[in-house]
C-alpha cells in the first residue's frame, strides 16, 4: 500500500489563525492578521521577536486547544482506506505526547504513524 502524508499545522487545523488569535489575546498586538503574517520573521520586534516566537511555538496548550478544520477527519479516514497515513510536523520533541493525544481525541486514523522533526 502506498503512503499518504499530512502536515498537521495549517493543514489539519488553521495554525495561522490559532497563533494570531493567541497573540491578540496575550499581547499588545495592534496589527491586523493579514499584515502580521506578511511581515518577515526577521523583522519582528519587541514581543514579536524571534525569541518570543520560538517560545510561542513550544507552548503545549496552543496545540491542545485546536480543532480540526471542518471535514478533515472524515477526509483523512476516507484516504486511509486506500493509503497508509503518516502525520508529519515540525515541533520540539517535548510536544510529542500533546500531538499524539490531539490525534487520538479527534479519532484520526493511523495516529501512531507520527513523524516529528526538530
Amino acid at each position: 500500500m502506498q503512503t499518504f502524508g499530512f502536515d498537521l499545522d495549517g493543514v489539519l487545523y488553521d495554525w495561522h489563525k490559532a497563533m494570531y488569535r493567541w497573540l491578540v489575546q496575550s499581547t499588545d498586538l495592534k496589527l491586523d492578521e493579514e499584515t502580521f503574517w506578511l511581515r518577515e520573521e526577521g523583522k519582528l520586534e519587541g514581543c514579536y521577536s524571534k525569541f518570543m516566537w520560538n517560545n510561542l511555538v513550544s507552548m503545549p496548550h496552543l496545540y491542545e486547544q485546536q480543532v480540526p478544520l471542518p471535514g478533515v477527519v472524515d477526509a483523512v479516514k476516507e484516504i486511509a482506506k486506500s493509503f497508509d497515513i503518516v502525520y508529519i510536523t515540525h515541533r520540539i520533541k517535548e510536544l510529542r505526547f500533546v500531538t499524539e493525544s490531539w490525534l487520538e481525541v479527534y479519532d484520526f486514523p493511523n495516529r501512531d504513524n507520527l513523524i516529528i522533526t526538530e
